[in-house]
């Protein structure tokens, strides 16, 4: 005989097998086996379950996008330019709206630091056009990861306060950068992408090197030194002979 017994706090009537009921000893026994193996189920597959597909493929899909991100921002040329604006623009073209443009930035080259040539920072050179007076803001952003910008603009009164003003903007790192030029209500946006491979360094030291080998001017040995420091420090071949 099994036995009837009251669990008061929830108020249910539960029936326990007593050590005569071996029909219900064994139902007991093997329900607890079976728990007990669902149980232990499931706490292997939370140790062991595999990173969800999409997680994996994050840092994948992230570049991805960054890379699509880079796509340069194309200049306009000729008719597609404003009538307004056409004389200022040569065959490189201009981008822009409204009072602000920019001439197309040129090569972005590896500048070596004159105090530590194993390090350094990207430079390039380009133009604003402004075609209304006002304060001209240049803030830059770096799209695939960490890094940090420097406008470089000719100071204020150095140029008239309309026409093309230079801008030298210097980049910390390689990558993928957005430069916003704001003039008024016009903005313009820059996507410019930084080679900062080491075969891209290298190529902008030897190009460095060959240039100021060619204008051969003592004022010039002290930036050489830096140069000649600098090409080992990046593990540079010497494809281009010294002076």
């Amino acid at each position: 005989m099994s036995t009837i017994w009251h669990d008061r706090g929830l108020g249910l009537r539960r029936r326990r097998p007593n050590m005569r009921d071996p029909i219900g000893s064994r139902f007991e026994s093997r329900t607890s086996r079976r728990c007990i193996a669902a149980l232990t189920a499931a706490i292997t597959f939370a140790l062991v379950a595999p990173a969800p597909i999409g997680a994996a493929s994050a840092t994948h899909q992230s570049r991805q996008r960054s890379a699509a991100r880079c796509k340069q921002t194309k200049p306009l040329r000729g008719t597609h330019l404003p009538a307004s604006i056409r004389s200022a623009a040569d065959q490189h073209g201009l981008i822009g709206e409204g009072v602000l443009w920019a001439t197309p930035p040129a090569h972005v080259g590896f500048r070596p630091s004159l105090t530590d040539p194993s390090t350094g920072v990207w430079s390039t050179k380009f133009a604003w056009l402004r075609r209304e007076a006002g304060t001209l803001t240049v803030t830059g952003t770096r799209l695939d990861g960490p890094g940090t910008f420097e406008a470089g603009l000719a100071p204020v009164g150095s140029y008239p306060a309309t026409g093309f003003l230079p801008d030298t903007p210097t980049f910390s790192t390689g990558g993928c950068w957005r430069v916003i030029g704001r003039l008024r209500a016009s903005k313009v946006v820059l996507v410019i992408k930084v080679d900062g491979s080491q075969r891209a360094i290298c190529a902008d030291l030897a190009r460095q090197r060959t240039t100021i080998q060619e204008i051969n001017n003592p004022t010039n040995d002290n930036l050489e030194a830096v140069i000649e420091a600098a090409l080992p420090a990046h593990n540079c071949p010497d494809e281009t002979p010294s002076r």
